[in-house]
C-alpha cells in the first residue's frame, strides 16, 4: 500500500476522510512502501496522466499482480485511462467522493 492517497482523503470530511483516517490509524497492521523500490517495477513514477496517488496504486497493483483495485477515478476521461494503464487485476471498484 502507499501511503500518499489516504494521506490525501483525510481532508474530506465524509465517510472517505473517515475511512482513510481509520487506515492510517491501523498501520501497525500493514505495510507501507515505496512502490518504485521493488525490483519489479519502474524505477520512477510513470506518467500516466492520473494523480500521483493513483499511479502509485497501479504500478504497485501491476506488480503484485493483484486481484481487485479500488479508485476514485471513475468520471471523464480517467476511468477508461486507469482501466488501460492497469493490466493485473481482475476486479475494479470506484468510490465516489463527492
Amino acid at each position: 500500500m502507499t501511503d500518499s492517497e489516504p494521506l490525501d482523503l483525510t481532508q474530506y470530511q465524509d465517510i472517505h476522510g473517515i475511512e482513510a483516517t481509520n487506515v492510517l490509524a491501523a498501520r501497525d497492521f500493514y505495510t507501507v512502501g515505496d512502490p518504485y523500490d521493488r525490483t519489479d517495477t519502474p524505477d520512477s513514477r510513470p506518467t500516466f496522466g492520473l494523480d500521483d496517488g493513483e499511479t502509485d496504486g497501479i504500478v504497485l497493483a501491476n506488480a503484485r499482480d493483484v486481484d481487485g483495485f479500488l479508485t476514485d477515478e471513475f468520471g471523464g476521461t480517467n476511468f477508461p485511462l486507469t482501466q488501460a494503464v492497469l493490466y493485473s487485476c481482475g476486479s475494479y471498484h470506484t468510490a465516489d467522493h463527492q
